[in-house]
């Protein structure tokens, strides 16, 4: 299956967001864009791998990890944006550094367990 490989490209991309909040004070561009358009796309996907493969170990761990990460961050942007009333405010939000460096340990994390996957 061509998830796993996937998997790697899908880490690298969030680690690459991540490091660009990083570098731009938590605001969002057209990569942050990108990267949760695919971060909703790979959500769906792994849901569907979760019940449509027998997984056991690590195999089962990482989708079940990318689907809680996506669905936390979900509800943590929904918190933030919550008391904004206008589009301007929601613009000019930023991420907070907290929130950039746990994207950035999740996607250097299961970069590094889809690795781990592969090689065993």
């Amino acid at each position: 299956m061509l998830y796993t490989p996937v998997s790697v490209l899908i880490g690298l991309i969030l680690t690459a967001d991540a490091v660009h909040l990083l570098k731009e004070n938590g605001k969002a561009s057209r990569i942050s864009s990108i990267a949760s358009t695919v971060e909703v796309v790979w959500l769906v996907i792994s849901f569907i791998y979760l019940f449509s493969e027998d997984l056991y170990g690590l195999k089962l761990l990482i989708p079940i990890l990318f689907v809680s990460y996506v669905i936390a961050g979900f509800i943590s942007s929904f918190l933030m944006v919550r008391d904004l009333e206008t589009p301007e405010e929601i613009q000019a939000l930023k991420v907070p550094r907290p929130f950039m460096v746990v994207a950035l340990i999740f996607g250097i994390t299961f970069v590094a367990a889809n690795v781990l996957v592969l090689l065993i």
